[in-house]
């Protein structure tokens, strides 16, 4: 009787704001914060129940105290409760503002993706699926799109609308925008989000990604779209495309992903000069194209004085030359830009400790690039 007086008191402070306040307040005096950390029924019932976790969270300062706690850190199950909790609620607060959060269906599944996670599931990634994709689809707070795979959707919300490595500002509401490398069209998406009277091309060989970037431009009703058949390169031709079966965005002219080790498939594809969609002002060329870049460039450095913003993906290793990140640098130069260079979301994630390591390993970095004398 004793224990459910105790757990009913514990579940009503904790759904009680100026309680929780008070509580939260005490987790601050020392003594009141041994007391409850000593008695092990006690704090496990405070960590376990719905919204105390999130509550806690929400102040940095009792969380650092809790987990620099070597009491916690000693109790293995509620330690991972606790691990689990907090990479969970991380994630969808860094997810939520680009989903439909509030809807029905979506809350109820967060429900239960939360509830997992509080019994110790640090499969993060999978969790946050589960609860923002239905039947295929991600459900986006300005649209719904079909993607192609977890891995791919996962990397690219944390590129493009977490990240927002495409974001540019242009003094027109209708900018020039060419997407290389539309894979399922998320990218439109945001574009279409940041400026929804953008002029789009895109560009995507592979059939089947073609296929479900187009069928989600109708879907969003998105005007002003084409998205072409064409592989990038520096002569137009008909050649082989190699298709990764282990990761869709990594279809390439180069025989990277060959070397990589990765299962392939080969395609017919059919390449066009980028110098030949360059023949107007572009506001933003969107270039992740797989190790065929530098070539690219090369060819239309002539034209690139028309573009403004650019954004570049660059890939190194897997059997490409090495000295091909110099060249584009340089080349950028030559034609007017201004540059900044980054990890990829992917390298920064594997390579962020001891990074030195790293540097003999194959690896993606990101370039962006402004115009210095952009005149349009």
């Amino acid at each position: 009787m004793k224990s459910v007086l105790k757990a009913s008191l514990i579940r009503g402070v904790l759904s009680h704001e100026p309680l929780f306040r008070a509580l939260r307040a005490l987790l601050f005096d020392d003594r009141v914060y041994d007391k409850i950390l000593s008695d092990d029924a006690l704090s496990t019932r405070i960590f376990s129940y719905d919204h105390a976790c999130d509550r806690i969270l929400s102040d940095m300062r009792i969380l650092e105290k809790i987990l620099a706690d070597e009491r916690i850190a000693n109790r293995g199950p509620l330690y991972k409760r606790l691990l689990a909790t907090i990479e969970f609620h991380q994630a969808w607060q860094a997810v939520r503002p680009f989903v439909q959060a509030d809807s029905v269906d979506m809350t109820l599944r967060y429900q239960a993706a939360q509830a997992k996670s509080r019994r110790g599931n640090r499969d993060v990634r999978n969790l946050i699926l589960d609860v923002i994709c239905e039947d295929g689809k991600v459900l986006l707070a300005n649209g719904v799109m079909k993607f192609p795979d977890r891995h791919s959707l996962w990397t690219l919300i944390h590129e493009i609308l977490i990240n927002e490595d495409y974001y540019f500002e242009t003094n027109t509401d209708a900018p020039r925008i060419l997407d290389c490398g539309t894979h399922f069209g998320l990218a439109i998406y945001y574009f279409k989000s940041l400026y929804p009277q953008a002029r789009i091309t895109g560009f995507e060989p592979v059939p089947a990604l073609r296929e479900l970037a187009l069928e989600n431009a109708r879907r969003n009703g998105y005007r002003d779209v084409e998205i072409l058949p064409y592989a990038l390169s520096d002569v137009d031709k008909v050649t082989t495309f190699i298709v990764s079966n282990t990761d869709s965005m990594a279809g390439s002219l180069t025989k990277r992903r060959r070397v990589a080790g990765d299962e392939v498939s080969e395609i017919e594809v059919e390449c066009r000069r980028l110098s030949e969609f360059l023949q107007e002002p572009v506001h933003f060329l969107k270039l992740d194209i797989e190790g065929s870049e530098d070539v690219v460039l090369a060819e239309a450095e002539a034209f690139l004085g028309n573009v403004q913003h650019l954004f570049c993906e660059y890939h190194h290793g897997m059997g490409l030359d090495s000295d091909r990140l110099g060249k584009i640098l340089l080349l950028l130069n030559r034609a007017g830009f201004e540059v900044q260079v980054g990890k990829s979301f992917c390298h920064q994630r594997s390579s962020m400790h001891r990074p030195a390591t790293f540097v003999d390993q194959p690896y993606s970095a990101v370039l962006w690039a402004k115009n210095r004398t952009w005149k349009y």
